[in-house]
């Protein structure tokens, strides 16, 4: 009597191989675009927070009598630390965002000195030119050169 080998052919490993394979090919780059979507928004919503929190900051200022100035840039120096200077204000964010924030940031005051008008946030030292609204297919450019910001408000449209 002869004994059935038990397991599965080459043929079918080779098969089930092969649909991993297109499986796989279909679903990494639709993983990598939802991490990358991810970051981006991550991004966006530091920026978001940075924007809210300088703006209390702004009003308070301006409650108290001290205009922040028109149309200026406050930017952060060092990363994780959430204090901005422009023109001899000093802007401590830290009792709105903490003490563990990482990154560098920076936010534009309005014409009258009274509002936020854009923020930005990155991983890397943010300067003045950087400090402008952006559309999402900019925020997205700058992660593709490598320099990732992001951006609150985003500008709609081109």
């Amino acid at each position: 009597m002869k004994s059935k080998a038990k397991g599965f052919t080459l043929i079918e490993l080779i098969v089930v191989i092969g649909i991993i394979g297109v499986l796989a090919a279909i679903l990494v780059p639709s993983m990598l675009g939802y991490l990358r979507s991810a970051r981006i928004a991550k991004y966006n919503a530091n920026a978001k927070l940075i924007h809210t929190s300088a703006s209390m900051f702004v009003v308070d200022l301006y409650r108290d009598g001290k205009p922040v100035g028109q149309d200026t840039v406050f930017l952060s120096s060092t990363a994780g630390v959430p204090i901005a200077v422009a023109n001899g204000v000093t802007i401590d964010l830290t009792e709105n965002i903490g003490k563990a924030y990482g990154g560098y940031f920076g936010f534009l005051t309005d014409s009258l000195g009274l509002s936020v008008v854009c923020a930005v946030w990155s991983d890397f030292a943010v300067t003045a030119d950087m400090v402008e609204i952006k559309t999402a297919d900019e925020v997205a450019a700058s992660f593709a050169q490598g320099k990732p910001v992001g951006v609150h408000p985003l500008r709609v449209g081109s």
